[in-house]
């Protein structure tokens, strides 16, 4: 069998274990994409794909089928597979991000090829910051319009003629089998989004196969070091003012015994 979806830097788990079991009758696979942002801006992406009993079966030796060497290469960190329940098996990976645009281009990876832009999953997320408050708005996508083709590749298509390796009639009539799902978690209080799902700061999406689907969410925090510091500054302003006034009610009494005398 011919393994897709091995280019240096892609999500080659996702694009290799997808394919795999596309065109079995019966297989189970959810893919989830988690991106955990802190305040200053650092996070982690994490990948994790569940393979159910029929799925896992259909693979046959799940760690002889991983590629994971480009990944590796590219910073990620790849644990599994492992046992899950129902005699599923999971397989996640992760990798850091020190900086907002090194996010988007983690989450760029996961699938698709060509310009960053144009690939399935997309995530955008920017900050604003005022003396009071920090606002961060999440804009992203999961386009999934190109169904299993999100994670195909363009060896499969010269060999097998077509960029799945499967009949496009097979993969269309197995949209239910594979299902997707993108949770975030931003820093602040939630003041807006369109997610299906919120619990506390995570936010999660689900994006079925064949679909676009927007994320949108936009949260906001106080910056409590600047608020402590107005509180400490306000708190001090009556005694600065009172001692001020203590110091020319002292000069004007010496002035005065000064002439007296």
């Amino acid at each position: 069998m011919t393994t897709p979806g091995r280019r240096g830097g892609r999500w080659v788990v996702v694009a290799g274990l997808l394919l795999l079991v596309a065109g079995t009758a019966g297989c189970q696979v959810d893919t989830r994409i988690d991106v955990e942002t802190t305040a200053k801006g650092t996070g982690t992406v994490q990948v994790a794909v569940t393979l159910d009993k029929a799925a896992t079966r259909s693979v046959g030796d799940v760690k002889r089928e991983l590629q994971t060497a480009d990944l590796t290469a590219a910073g990620w960190r790849v644990s599994g597979p492992y046992p899950g329940a129902g005699g599923s098996t999971v397989i996640r990976a992760s990798h850091p991000f020190a900086s907002l645009q090194q996010a988007s281009t983690l989450v760029a990876e996961i699938a698709g090829t060509g310009p960053a832009g144009s690939r399935p999953f997309q995530l955008h997320v920017t900050r604003h910051k005022s003396f009071w408050s920090t606002s961060t708005r999440l804009d992203g996508r999961a386009d999934l319009r190109c169904n299993l083709g999100c994670f195909g590749d363009s060896g499969l298509r010269r060999e097998l003629g077509a960029t799945t390796g499967v009949d496009p009639g097979t993969v269309a009539s197995q949209k239910r089998d594979f299902t997707f799902g993108v949770t975030v978690t931003l820093p602040g209080t939630v003041k807006s989004t369109n997610a299906g799902a919120v619990a506390g700061h995570r936010l999660t999406w689900r994006a079925p196969l064949g679909q676009d689907t927007v994320l949108s969410e936009t949260t906001s925090e106080r910056n409590t070091g600047h608020l402590a510091g107005a509180v400490i500054l306000a708190s001090l302003a009556p005694v600065a003012i009172g001692a001020g006034m203590a110091t020319v009610l002292w000069r004007r009494s010496r002035r005065r015994r000064g002439r007296a005398g």
